[in-house]
């Protein structure tokens, strides 16, 4: 995502939890995005609408990037993709059924080291989204803000 960021105007990178069933991480983290970027303006509105809202922009919005990193929910991010898209989406997720909806990309089984390469990538990644105080952050290339929003 660092290297072809240029090529957006937007990225929007969301996390699940895989390790965690129980977990509604993904839904919180659109919810939260939706509303702090302003795609919805009531606080009061349901999951399903909240969605829908984000389903909309990403439908008529150009050169986004949508990261869902670690999803479970097929059918969430069913309902969350648009057709036809006028940006890319990146799925990384254990779940086989997402080929369903995306291009399957098999990585093979790590090293011990590549192991703990990626364990420190994806700390250096949680922080950097989400800071030390837990909010959100949308990357937004070319702004002033060096390609970092709170959110």
């Amino acid at each position: 995502v660092y290297r072809y960021q240029s090529n957006y105007s937007t990225i929007i990178w969301l996390q699940d939890n895989p390790h965690n069933a129980e977990s509604e991480q993904l839904l919180s983290h659109v919810t939260t995005i939706a509303h702090e970027a302003g795609f919805v303006s009531s606080l009061g509105k349901e999951p399903e609408e909240i969605i829908s809202v984000t389903k909309e922009w990403l439908a008529v919005q150009a050169g986004w990037l949508l990261v869902l990193d670690g999803v479970r929910d097929t059918q969430l991010v069913s309902d969350l993709l648009p057709s036809p898209r006028a940006g890319h989406v990146l799925i990384t997720t254990r779940e086989r059924a997402m080929a369903s909806l995306a291009q399957l990309v098999e990585i093979p089984e790590q090293t011990s080291e590549e192991k703990a390469l990626s364990a420190l990538i994806d700390q250096l990644v949680n922080s950097a989204l989400h800071g030390l105080d837990k909010e959100h952050y949308m990357l937004r290339p070319g702004d002033n803000t060096n390609g970092v929003r709170k959110v």
